[in-house]
């Protein structure tokens, strides 16, 4: 199930160190941080 679910994190709150500790696929600084990441992890669904 985890093949086709991604958990980001980010913000203020937390820090990258934070996610790889929780086991987070990754970490956003800000909103627009964050989209990239999310744009990355779709586009490498297909790759898997």
């Amino acid at each position: 199930m985890t093949r086709y679910i991604r958990v980001i994190i980010g913000g203020t709150g937390s820090s990258p160190d934070y996610a790889r500790l929780i086991g987070a696929d990754g970490w956003g600084r800000d909103t627009v941080e964050a989209v990239g990441l999310c744009q990355r992890l779709v586009a490498s669904i297909g790759k898997i």
